[in-house]
């Protein structure tokens, strides 16, 4: 049910249960509202654009888009092409993803789960092959079939994809895990952001969003109109967790929460072929680490630990962290005090000495210098007078 209300809550859809059919009450600011017939007979809902503008159903296997301005209703599949259900769509419209078992691309197998992309009238197919609907919301207990947690994402402008698939998709060997691509309209290409980069056979699944935690860690459970950010709003940036190690940094073996980032996005230089992976979370707690949340451009991810990764966390409780790009909050981080000095280490220290000694002046102690001597004119002495003839 996401975007069952639009941003503005001008429109709003639901399903009459009597007849099966969907609705939109149209509300215009200071005017009167309108209720208006969007589907024919009973449908599925599928989606909504953000501002409310276009709805998307299911009638009897073919997808339809219904423009609420002008009540204009027009099929994107034709009849017979067994559509299960869309897995995303751009904000303004412009790409559908589904999934469907009808041959309705080249490439496509009749009878398999099929994903399609829908752009300007054209059908593309993403890939095909899956063993079980993977892009299926994922039922949680005690709510409807129609509710539960979806495992694709679809970026603003349409052009990223990214679903879960236990299918083989590319040349690595998952073992039947799930892992998760990206599909790049741009190129057509289909990339697994899971996969361990050593190319070593898959040992765990790869997941969006632990819903049912093992008890250490309890995270919310989820509804469709709260869907975790596991994508970027660009399509760069994908978060996922999983338990195998894919990086030498992780030795736990226990959840732990990974970033890949799209070539030349990011930290991630141009050239680097799939992208580049990095640990959010350390890797190295004894305890899982939980995805939780991320903000729109990514430069956020919030993620559940029980391990202390900053000075100022002392308890042993399960904390809801922020892996900040360009570095955390310093304050969080307090100096260790300093130590108590003991023996000599309580004296100050003194100056070291020059290698060849200190002059003697520097460290004379006693009286100033002394004065200069006044000088004097030398008095000549008179001479002796003669003695007189006989005398001595």
């Amino acid at each position: 049910v996401q975007n069952a209300v639009s941003e503005d809550g001008s429109n709003v859809f639901f399903t009459d249960l009597g007849t099966g059919r969907l609705y939109v009450r149209e509300q215009k600011p200071g005017g009167e509202g309108k209720t208006v017939e969007v589907s024919s007979a009973p449908a599925a809902w599928q989606a909504a654009t953000p501002d409310g503008s276009q709805v998307f159903y299911l009638e009897e296997g073919v997808l339809y888009r219904f423009d609420v301005e002008g009540a204009h209703r027009v099929a994107l599949t034709p009849a017979g092409g067994e559509v299960q259900g869309t897995l995303g769509l751009a904000n303004d419209g412009s790409y559908v993803y589904f999934a469907a078992k009808g041959l309705l691309a080249s490439g496509g197998v009749a009878g398999e789960e099929n994903i399609y992309r829908w752009h300007e009238g054209a059908l593309s197919l993403v890939s095909s092959g899956g063993e079980e609907p993977d892009w299926t919301p994922h039922v949680l207990e005690g709510v409807g079939p129609d509710e539960g947690v979806r495992s694709s994402r679809v970026s603003g402008d349409g052009r990223t994809l990214m679903f879960t698939s236990r299918a083989s998709l590319t040349s690595y060997d998952n073992q039947a895990h799930t892992e998760i691509y990206v599909y790049d309209a741009s190129t057509g290409g289909v990339t697994c952001v899971s996969c361990n980069p050593q190319g070593v056979a898959a040992t765990h699944d790869a997941l969006l969003y632990h819903a049912n935690s093992d008890g250490s860690i309890a995270p919310p459970t989820l509804y469709p109109w709260e869907l975790p950010r596991n994508l970027s709003a660009d399509g760069s940036r994908v978060f996922f967790e999983t338990e195998e190690a894919l990086l030498e940094g992780d030795s736990n073996s226990q959840m732990d929460v990974y970033e890949w980032e799209r070539e030349g996005s990011g930290t991630c230089a141009a050239g680097t072929s799939g992208g580049c992976l990095y640990l959010i979370s350390s890797g190295v707690s004894s305890e899982p680490s939980y995805f939780a949340q991320a903000s729109s451009s990514g430069g956020d991810v919030f993620f559940f630990t029980r391990q202390s990764l900053v000075g100022q966390d002392e308890d042993e409780l399960v904390d809801l962290y922020d892996a900040r790009e360009n570095g955390g909050i310093a304050g969080q981080n307090p100096p260790p005090p300093a130590a108590p000095c003991l023996g000599e280490a309580c004296h100050p220290a003194q100056p070291p000495v020059p290698a060849a000694g200190l002059p003697v002046s520097q460290v004379f102690l006693g009286a100033e210098n002394l004065a200069p001597p006044v000088e004097s004119k030398a008095v000549a002495k008179p001479k002796p007078k003669p003695c007189r003839k006989g005398y001595a």
